[in-house]
C-alpha cells in the first residue's frame, strides 16, 4: 500500500523509516516544484508518517510513503500553505506514476481551510472514483470555540473527516464536530481517534 501525505515534509533518515521507500516532493506558494533533497519544514510531516508507517510507532509500519511537502509558509500560529500549493501537491500524489501505478492508495491530509471551502472538492472527487483512491483528513482543532468550527476537506461528504479522542475515550477539547449545511446538515466528523499524547518520529531521530 502506497500512502500519500500532504504535510510540513518528512525527515526520511529517521529510523522509524529505514529501509522503507518514500516518494517525495515541495511545492512553494506558487504551486512551483522545489528543487531539493527530502526534508520536513517543521516537525508535524515526520510525525505523521510516524504514525501512519513508522517501523515502531507506526499503523501500517509495512506501508510505502509518498510526501508532498506543502505546508511551508512560516505564520504565527504555525507552518501554512496556499490553496495552489494544496492542490499542486494533491494533484502530484494523484497523477504521479508510482511504481508504475498511477496515484496514491489511500490520502492523507492532516491540515484544513477554516470553515467549508469547495476549492479540493473537484479534484478530490475524482480521485474518489479514479483510480479509487481513500481520502482521509482533519477534522480540525477548533473545538474549543463550540461546534461548527470544522475545517474542508475533512467536512466534505467525500473524505473521511477524523477527530480525535484521548486515552479514556473523552472526545479532545480541541476536536471539531457539528453539521456541513452544504452536504445537507452531514454530521462530522465520520470517526474519532485517538489523538491526544500520542508518541512519533520528529525530525533528527528523537
Amino acid at each position: 500500500v502506497l500512502v500519500g501525505v500532504l504535510d510540513t515534509g518528512i525527515d526520511p533518515t529517521h529510523p522509524e523509516f529505514n529501509g522503507k521507500n518514500i516518494y517525495y516532493i515541495e511545492y512553494d506558494q506558487n504551486g512551483s516544484p522545489v528543487i531539493g533533497t527530502a526534508h520536513d519544514a517543521g516537525q508535524h510531516g515526520t510525525h505523521v508518517c510516524g504514525i501512519i508507517s513508522g517501523k515502531n510507532a507506526g499503523i501500517a509500519p509495512k506501508a510505502s510513503l509518498a510526501v508532498a511537502a506543502v505546508l511551508t509558509i512560516p505564520t504565527p500560529q504555525g507552518l501554512s500553505g496556499t490553496l495552489v500549493q494544496i492542490t499542486a501537491g494533491l494533484n502530484w500524489l494523484l497523477t504521479n506514476p508510482f511504481r508504475n501505478d498511477p496515484g496514491v492508495d489511500v490520502l492523507n491530509a492532516s491540515l484544513g481551510a477554516s470553515g467549508y471551502n469547495p476549492y479540493l472538492y473537484q479534484p478530490l472527487a475524482n480521485a474518489r472514483v479514479s483510480p479509487g483512491t481513500g481520502l482521509v483528513a482533519a477534522i480540525g482543532n477548533n473545538g474549543l470555540y463550540g461546534i461548527n468550527h470544522h475545517g474542508s476537506p475533512g467536512n466534505y461528504d467525500i473524505v473521511l473527516g477524523v477527530g480525535a479522542v484521548d486515552n479514556a475515550d473523552n472526545v479532545a477539547p480541541f476536536s471539531d464536530w457539528g453539521m456541513v449545511p452544504q452536504f445537507g446538515g452531514l454530521a462530522k466528523p465520520d470517526l474519532s481517534a485517538p489523538g491526544v499524547n500520542i508518541v512519533s518520529s520528529v525530525p533528527g531521530g528523537s
